[in-house]
């Protein structure tokens, strides 16, 4: 073959190729143009047919008031919501569908409903707000609705002829880090409920530092019953139970009275931690509320 031949040849072989090349990103561009037109009809399709009222997002962002009805709508973006309705209730005997109902979580339902069946009360309004869980903007809106009925009540109202029972009590002094459930049991306003969740809150730290952590929401007293038994209560030195945050297993760590969810996730993200200079840094105990437990912790 003489150079004319191979250089002819060569040409004829190019044109092929950019034939085929051409051919082929044809075929591409076609295959764009359907697809694209395949997801604008679907799109299209699906915002007909979807009710975004039925919608309900994983967490709220913000909420919007209904004027016309005693409905609030939380919303997570423009287009998502989910719609409670707001309606009187009884906290001593509302039920679980009806708490969800008025914007509780199933989690923190279970929560409510767990607290009441271990014989805790809502004597006020107050009592609902500390449920663990329930969030400050959900209870600013179901507090004019709540109810309590006042023959439900421990304490009841004093008359003439009907003392209430807390009143026949005598007083006693009590030691917190000795006590069982039925001295306990003696003081006004603690029922077999409350006693029992201050002697298993005193089992799990080995023992009380200080008379306030009866007040806090692991013991849910109500504040009236603590600020009325707070002077017959005394403190002795007891043995309190360390937990070693860099050998603690998992389970320990979580269901410790005093770490909660989140500073477990931080606690176990960051180990080893070598001293309460090192758990300060952590985000979660930023803040001096958050570190009633420290305390009970070593490293």
């Amino acid at each position: 073959m003489n150079y004319d031949e191979l250089k002819r040849f060569t040409v004829e072989i190019t044109d092929i190729i950019k034939k085929e090349q051409k051919f082929i990103f044809g075929i591409f561009c076609i295959a764009f143009l359907l697809q694209g037109i395949y997801y604008g009809y679907d799109l299209n399709k699906n915002r007909n047919t979807i009710s975004f009222e039925t919608i309900t997002p994983k967490s709220s962002l913000y909420y919007e008031n209904n004027n016309s009805k005693n409905e609030f709508q939380f919303k997570k973006s423009e287009s998502v919501y989910t719609t409670h309705k707001l309606f009187p209730f009884n906290p001593n005997t509302i039920s679980k569908e009806d708490l969800i109902a008025i914007g509780f979580s199933e989690k923190v339902a279970n929560i409510y409903l767990n607290y009441r069946n271990k014989g805790g009360q809502f004597r006020s309004k107050n009592d609902v707000k500390k449920i663990y869980g329930l969030s400050d903007n959900l209870f600013h809106q179901i507090e004019p609705y709540i109810q309590i009925d006042a023959n439900q009540n421990n304490i009841k109202k004093p008359n003439a002829e009907n003392r209430y029972t807390f009143k026949s009590k005598e007083p006693i002094n009590i030691d917190i880090n000795k006590a069982q459930a039925a001295e306990f049991e003696k003081l006004y306003g603690i029922g077999k409920g409350y006693a029992n969740r201050i002697v298993n809150l005193r089992t799990k730290l080995g023992a009380f530092l200080n008379i306030e952590q009866l007040n806090d929401k692991y013991t849910a007293l109500p504040d009236t019953v603590f600020n009325k038994i707070v002077s017959n209560l005394i403190i002795s030195n007891g043995k309190i139970k360390k937990i070693n945050l860099n050998i603690a297993t998992e389970t320990d760590i979580r269901t410790h009275p005093y770490i909660t969810k989140w500073q477990a996730d931080d606690i176990l993200k960051n180990r080893p931690i070598y001293g309460e200079n090192d758990l300060l840094e952590l985000y979660t105990f930023k803040k001096e509320t958050y570190r009633k437990g420290m305390p009970y912790f070593e490293y």
